[in-house]
């Protein structure tokens, strides 16, 4: 269980960061030592376990505790296209410790109005949070002139089947394209389908800490975020969106849920299976076209993010009752 996640001790899990750390920035949290860095919280009284716990865990903290989770994990275990070493490793933890976490947790926040529903099922009470992105700019980013286009796919290597769906079309886009650039963070795990693109900037997977230097330092055109419609995806949070706008990207998001239902006619961000060769080809010959859509996705990823923002900062103060200087 130990290495349920390969984290070194300082390492900070993106759950903690989204939903609890970036919004709480002020309040007093103490990270407790944990058999799995970076997942146990407490402030005053109140204890918060990030995703994972051990059953060592369990027995040292305090409780009753909130349970945070931004995944449907029982879901990961039976879906084949993800890998089988992280199946492998979720499964362990599912049919170890998570049983006896939900059912010890006074209140299990959420991400998605499913998850909620299905921890709702199960006899817990739910919060839904949305995920806070402290990274992303009041402004759009200031766009590089003359410079190549460039188009990224901002997702882990456990969601390389989810590109696997559309990599024909890319591909086809790309070959006819001279001054472009497609950063993927893949490294050794690229696929050989992947590796053969002429343009292909395969970077190494970073820590969470460093992904987000490399988000607040770069810049991305268009972001391409294909997904298989399948229960783990569905149950996905609205994080990426905000991801996207960080680095002033154009999201291009397959139209399944929770995406029709979050961006709802924000149709211009979402495609159509068939339709990823057109619409991407469309808005790398439109450069007008796309710092508008932009603009327009920076705008959405806003309203949503410091809603977030707010409404963390009420539940959290709510529960912790060891209000900071300023929050209300």
């Amino acid at each position: 269980m130990r290495m349920l996640y390969r984290f070194k001790k300082k390492d900070v899990l993106p759950t903690a960061s989204l939903y609890l750390k970036d919004a709480m920035k002020d309040f007093a949290l103490t990270r407790k030592e944990s058999e799995i860095p970076g997942t146990i919280y407490q402030a005053g009284e109140e204890t918060v376990v990030v995703r994972y716990a051990t059953f060592k865990d369990l027995k040292s903290i305090r409780h009753p505790f909130v349970y945070m989770v931004d995944d449907d994990l029982p879901s990961i275990c039976d879906d084949v296209n993800l890998p089988d070493e992280y199946r492998r490793r979720i499964s362990e933890f599912v049919e170890g410790p998570w049983g006896d976490i939900v059912v010890s947790a006074s209140e299990v926040v959420v991400s998605n109005s499913l998850l909620a529903d299905f921890y709702s099922g199960r006899g817990c009470k739910t919060v839904r949070l949305d995920p806070y992105w402290s990274d992303l700019k009041s402004q759009p980013k200031e766009r590089t002139p003359g410079r190549r286009i460039r188009v990224g796919w901002l997702a882990s290597r456990a969601h390389l089947n989810d590109l696997e769906l559309i990599l024909g079309e890319v591909k086809s886009v790309f070959n006819n394209i001279d001054n472009i650039d497609f950063t993927i963070f893949s490294g050794k795990h690229a696929t050989d389908s992947l590796q053969s693109i002429y343009c292909l900037r395969n970077l190494k997977p970073l820590p969470w800490q460093k992904y987000r230097r490399w988000i607040r330092n770069n810049e991305l055109d268009i972001v391409i975020h294909p997904l298989l419609d399948t229960p783990v995806n569905r149950a996905r949070s609205v994080s990426k969106l905000i991801e996207i706008a960080c680095v002033g990207g154009v999201p291009l998001i397959s139209a399944c849920p929770p995406w029709n239902e979050v961006l709802g006619d924000k149709s211009e961000f979402l495609v159509n299976p068939s339709d990823w060769g057109s619409r991407l080809a469309e808005l790398i010959a439109s450069p007008d076209k796309r710092i508008q859509l932009a603009d327009n996705a920076h705008r959405t990823a806003r309203q949503i993010n410091e809603a977030a923002r707010e409404a963390q900062i009420r539940y959290w103060s709510d529960r912790f009752k060891h209000i900071a200087p300023g929050l209300r």
